[in-house]
């Protein structure tokens, strides 16, 4: 009989952090059976997510509490804390660290295991970095220009760093009948009226800066609904309840608000439902693209498409592209550079989603389409919807195409093509 392989997977992050992770979790279940897995993890993302995340064992710690750990002026104290717990003692054939703070590279290191893979500290302070793949993440994560030259999806870093080959992946989050019958019944409860294509839309970002208008929502939402056959929901947690309020003031357009109304645990199930998705660079966009439902991303300030773009075929992302972006995650607190992204552009690349218009897209200045795809060896590549293509976008494919021999990716002969 086989051996059964363990394997602990340390990721840190927020929820679409998570969310991007379950693709590795999901992969490392199905090639390396029989396993064990064990994710260490934030808590609130893994209360939200324990019934779908492919794991055995979940370690979660509230992200308060790591928080407090990571920023001690000896991180050493927080090290023996978290050592304490059972499975961080155990030993392992593989041990993966998504995260690039230097307490999760500890950990990494302090965990026994026959192989680790990513960002690792050791008792002397030393940093190390793990398989070309964790190089590979830690070297686009940390320099904006290396972001600026990525076009490598960070699920396929991931899945990368796990030892596995890559292969196309649609809808890797499955949802019950009776979760999407409840959602049906949410949606109707609050208005929706199944009359044709529900679109919906999340207003919300984790920080100001990350958010398109409410009021570009609100005209976006106008136009498309001006077709019979279009309802529109709103997504959102409780403390956005206030754009879903500023969206109906500004819209004169009924819409089924579920802003508050709906925990997040239900999110994909209320995503199957839906047609499309307008989001901002979110969790709730990674969670859509999951189950499925086709997303539209808004991709400025911090946000860059090659890094965190909804994973699957058929999304679509409109990244604004100026001398400064992409910013480094929270050095950026302006959002002059939002307004390249023009509602026109949106509502454009909405219809032709929703209706499959064929018609050309108009250009718009700093600012680039793109849609996904899979290639031949299996990894995710977004290629420009519009026939000019920035001077970026060319500079970052030859990037690629030099990092494919490196990290062992046959290529796309249709994609050099």
């Amino acid at each position: 009989m086989k051996e059964r392989a363990k394997f602990f997977v340390i990721q840190m992050g927020r929820m679409g952090d998570v969310v991007q992770s379950l693709p590795l979790l999901k992969r490392l279940r199905d090639e390396k059976f029989p396993c064990e897995i064990t994710l260490l993890c934030i808590r609130e993302p893994a209360q939200l997510l324990g019934s779908v995340v492919p794991v055995d064992r979940f370690v979660s710690i509230p992200y308060g509490y790591y928080k407090k750990l990571r920023s001690r002026e000896n991180p050493s104290t927080g090290l023996r804390f978290l050592l304490e717990i059972a499975e961080l003692r155990e030993s392992y054939d593989l041990v993966i660290n998504l995260t690039h703070d230097l307490l999760a590279a500890s950990l990494c290191y302090n965990i026994r295991s026959r192989k680790k893979s990513g960002l690792v500290q050791d008792r002397e302070g030393r940093v190390s970095l793990e398989g070309d793949w964790g190089k590979y993440l830690f070297s686009v994560a940390t320099d904006r220009n290396n972001r600026a030259q990525n076009l490598i999806n960070l699920v396929d870093i991931h899945i990368g760093m796990g030892g596995l080959r890559h292969q196309a992946m649609e809808k890797w989050l499955e949802t019950g009948e009776e979760e999407e019958q409840s959602a049906e019944e949410l949606l109707v409860e609050h208005g929706w009226k199944r009359r044709g294509k529900l679109v919906a839309f999340q207003m919300g970002a984790n920080q100001p800066h990350r958010a398109w208008p409410v009021g570009h929502f609100a005209r976006l939402g106008e136009t498309l609904t001006d077709h019979p056959d279009v309802e529109t929901v709103l997504l959102g947690a409780p403390g956005e309840s206030g754009l879903g309020e500023e969206f109906l003031r500004k819209a004169p357009i009924p819409a089924v608000n579920l802003i508050g109304k709906s925990r997040v645990s239900e999110l994909p199930a209320i995503l199957t439902k839906c047609d499309l998705l307008v989001s901002n660079d979110t969790g709730t966009a990674h969670i859509a693209a999951a189950v499925g439902t086709r997303v539209l991303g808004l991709y400025f300030s911090t946000a860059f498409f090659g890094e965190t773009a909804p994973f699957g075929g058929g999304h679509v992302v409109l990244q604004v592209e100026t001398e400064c972006t992409p910013c480094l995650k929270d050095r950026c607190q302006e959002t002059w550079c939002r307004d390249y992204l023009c509602v026109e552009a949106v509502q454009a690349s909405a219809k032709r989603m929703l209706f499959g218009r064929t018609e050309p897209l108009s250009e718009f200045p700093n600012l680039s389409i793109y849609e996904s795809r899979f290639l031949s060896n299996g990894t995710l590549i977004y290629l420009p919807a519009a026939e000019k293509i920035s001077e970026r976008y060319q500079n970052a494919f030859l990037n690629r195409i030099l990092w494919e021999n490196a990290l062992g990716l046959e290529h796309d002969e249709k994609f050099l093509a």
